[in-house]
């Protein structure tokens, strides 16, 4: 039966589920998400644990990194339900994962095989090691699905036959190119600046893989810069050119797509799953990519769409701010005072450098006020905590300093 028509639970048994599932003890969730990553098409499941979230953000249960899961992780922002897919578009829809994992399984490569065993026991958690056998992985994988024939289990995804083809040359070429791609991230994240030659070298290679390729690896570089504005310049300008017609309608559907998945997610959605050290960077990232895609040619309806993004993601940066203030400041700081023994500064001032990373990035896209408000008064909490052995006024003034910022610290030192 087709993905695109298959019968869901009702609405009625939903709720009860989720109901059920926001009352389970923390050890029932964390079963429940293993169970989850476990499958092959988690789409119906993820949105019965949608309601978990906050949940889960505190939780952090660990998250096995098996074979699909990494094979499909550069493609993570652009896989989207099957009765979302159309052919053309620059997404994956998810029931073709398991076909293709399928056929990348079943080429017999050594290198998949290897790099099989060495993920096992590893989470997503342990990015570096991920990192590392992804790169491997990709371009076997590449190979693997370069002019495969569909596997057996295709029909099983419920897409048609047709589709297989031109599905398999966009994940090819983008996997291909997912390590050149991860590398140009990786440098940008680390402020360095990604010359147009990189770029062009990425597209140019994709290119050669057809229209496919091309466009899912210009969405994959879109998803993941910390600022595509260069990007997107470098792609206008090839597009004007006029060496190739069709590129810039080409690139105006992979900025659509990347718009609506967005939308169909959420805009805060990257910024709720982000661990708390990764969220200020994320929510820059992303307004960093609807500031570039608002651009000279913008429609009057897209940037209506974009002002509406950027309020969920103003909300889901106040409430991932707060939630972590909450949760790793002044909730451990309390935990450590009730204790009675020594306090554990370092990882306070570490907590709070993160929060402002938040509220920074945050800041940018609107509700200082908000941040304002909940900094100070964090902050005259700090500095009327009793001092006692490992938290003195220095001490103080320091997490008042990181949390806040100089001037607040001095105004409050000189209170005292």
């Amino acid at each position: 039966m087709s993905d695109r028509g298959a019968v869901r639970p009702g609405l009625k048994q939903t709720r009860e589920v989720q109901r059920n599932l926001i009352a389970a003890r923390d050890e029932q969730i964390a079963r429940v998400v293993a169970m989850v990553d476990g499958l092959a098409d988690r789409s119906a499941a993820d949105a019965l644990i949608a309601p978990l979230r906050p949940r889960l953000m505190q939780l952090r249960p660990p998250r096995p990194i098996r074979l699909a899961r990494l094979l499909f992780l550069p493609l993570d922002p652009l896989i989207v339900p099957a009765p979302r897919w159309r052919p053309g578009d620059p997404t994956v829809p998810r029931t073709a994962l398991a076909p293709l994992a399928d056929v990348v399984k079943e080429a017999g490569s050594a290198v998949v095989a290897r790099v099989e065993a060495s993920i096992g026991g590893l989470t997503c958690s342990e990015s570096q090691a991920v990192a590392d056998a992804g790169a491997l992985l990709w371009p076997a994988a590449a190979l693997a699905l370069a002019d495969a024939a569909p596997p057996r289990s295709w029909p099983e995804s419920g897409l048609k036959p047709a589709e297989f083809a031109p599905i398999t040359r966009g994940v090819a070429g983008a996997l291909e190119n997912a390590p050149a791609v991860q590398r140009a991230v990786a440098e940008a994240r680390r402020g360095l600046a990604i010359g147009p030659e990189v770029l062009d070298r990425v597209l140019e290679a994709a290119a050669r893989r057809g229209a496919e390729a091309w466009s899912l690896t210009y969405a994959m570089l879109l998803a993941r810069l910390p600022d595509a504005a260069p990007l997107l310049q470098r792609v206008a300008a090839q597009a004007a050119s006029g060496k190739d017609p069709a590129s810039r309608a080409r690139a105006d559907r992979v900025a659509e797509a990347v718009l609506s998945g967005l939308e169909q997610h959420g805009a805060g959605g990257p910024v709720g799953d982000a661990e708390l050290a990764a969220v200020g960077a994320e929510v820059r990232r992303i307004a960093a990519l609807l500031d570039a895609i608002d651009g000279p040619g913008a429609t009057a309806q897209r940037r209506r769409r974009i002002q509406d993004l950027r309020q969920a993601l103003d909300a889901s940066s106040r409430t991932r701010f707060q939630d972590g203030m909450a949760s790793e400041f002044a909730g451990p700081l309390r935990e450590q005072l009730a204790a009675a023994g020594p306090i554990d500064v370092d990882g306070l001032e570490e907590a709070a450098r993160r929060l402002r990373q938040i509220e920074m990035a945050g800041r940018r896209i609107g509700s200082a006020k908000a941040y304002d408000t909940l900094l100070q008064s964090t902050a005259q909490d700090v500095m009327r905590l009793d001092e006692r052995p490992g938290l003195s006024l220095a001490d103080k003034v320091r997490m008042v300093e990181v949390l806040a910022g100089p001037d607040q610290a001095l105004a409050m030192l000189g209170a005292c």
